[in-house]
């Protein structure tokens, strides 16, 4: 635990005293992250992997994990696991309780050493009959900005009550509630705790069921709920975020997407919803001016509205399908760019496409890689005023 804290809190460290992520440089490379499931055991044999020399070579062996989410540094992942104590009742035969619950934990990708930052409540038990007593389920965690504390939404297991919104400090080690009465509409359909995102300000939940933003202060507690206004025909939907999205001459905002061409913004002070009409821009946090860049001109219905990889002077490299949201990763200075295609992760060298096959008996992969942030550009579409 030592070397866990030297490592990872000197790091931190670093970032928090260069007042941002994108003035740190990376002292050691940060090469290509995978989470992928082996053999297809879902949860029991999920798993993290990272490139090296071409070959793709484990980080984590023993399984039992859910969502991955790396560090704005690129050395910590944070991460879902499954119970010690539900693992021998999994194995025994009882694999739909994988996933029922979660602890949290960090694990340090310089020496390999794992922390448990949010456990099981005392009490926790699984009956005979394979009942979970006195559980927790909890999302995959979000990082703040500066790298210096996670969020999480979590329920109990079974459901008794409000959900929680959760915030956990680096440095103090130290884990408060920002909201005690998180209304169980905030979990998704299968009755898991929905993702949440950290952006330049806020912390923001989107709610299903009633269709609305949850506008959280850090420090403080909910700031605002936004609802969807009344003459929105569209599912408040958001396939494609909430994305934090920084504005030239602006604050940040907040773009979701509500349909499959409708995207709104969304006043992350006044709580006032526009249409968005611009070029949604992802790119390296220390590098913005020289990074490639995942586009989107939102303006551009069906084929000619599709996601691009493009260079920091807008020449494409890469267009995907109309429809399609690829997986697109950048590397820490954003010289490079990977993305999953069938059983190949395809790696963007800086000049040409070199594919990395994945290891036999591995699905599913999810990559992690470089801290990005989302700008806007103008639109091309000068029309787009209207709506």
């Amino acid at each position: 635990m030592i070397s866990f804290w030297r490592v990872g809190l000197g790091l931190l460290a670093a970032v928090m005293l260069s007042g941002a992520v994108g003035a740190q440089e990376p002292s050691q490379p940060r090469p290509l992250l995978m989470s992928a499931v082996r053999d297809e055991q879902f949860i029991t044999g999920t798993d993290l992997y990272r490139l090296a020399n071409d070959t793709w070579e484990a980080v984590t062996t023993d399984g039992y994990k859910g969502g991955f989410s790396l560090s704005p540094t690129g050395f910590i992942m944070a991460y879902q696991s499954v119970p010690n104590a539900l693992r021998p009742v999994v194995e025994g035969g009882a694999g739909w309780l994988a996933g029922a619950v979660w602890d949290l934990r960090l694990l340090d990708l310089t020496t390999g050493e794992s922390r448990l930052i949010a456990a099981q409540p005392a009490g926790f038990a699984v009956e005979d009959d394979g009942q979970i007593r006195n559980g927790v389920t909890r999302s995959t965690p979000v990082w703040s900005p500066d790298g210096a504390a996670l969020a999480w939404t979590e329920q109990d297991y079974p459901a008794t009550g409000m959900a929680r919104l959760m915030v956990y400090d680096l440095v103090s080690g130290e884990t408060r509630t920002l909201d005690a009465e998180l209304p169980q509409v905030t979990m998704s359909a299968d009755g898991l705790p929905r993702d949440l995102t950290w952006g330049h300000s806020d912390l923001v939940i989107s709610e299903t069921g009633v269709e609305t933003l949850r506008f959280y202060d850090p420090k403080d507690g909910l700031r605002q709920v936004v609802p969807a206004p009344d003459d929105f025909g569209e599912a408040w939907l958001p396939l494609a975020g909430p994305l934090w999205v920084a504005f030239a001459g602006a604050d940040a905002q907040v773009i979701v997407q509500a349909g499959p061409w409708l995207w709104r913004q969304v006043d992350s002070e006044t709580g006032e919803i526009t249409l968005f009409c611009g070029v949604l821009e992802q790119m390296s946090a220390s590098s913005p001016d020289t990074s490639l860049r995942l586009a989107r001109d939102t303006t551009q219905p069906e084929a000619a509205g599709e996601w691009r990889i493009v260079s920091a002077d807008g020449e494409e490299i890469r267009a995907f399908e109309a429809g399609q949201q690829p997986q697109v990763v950048l590397s820490p200075q954003g010289e490079r760019a990977a993305f999953p295609e069938g059983a190949e992760i395809m790696i963007y060298d800086g000049n040409e496409f070199v594919p990395a096959e994945l290891p036999s008996g591995l699905s599913n992969p999810r990559l992690y890689w470089g801290w990005t942030e989302w700008r806007s550009a103008p639109p091309m579409n000068l029309e787009c005023s209207i709506g």
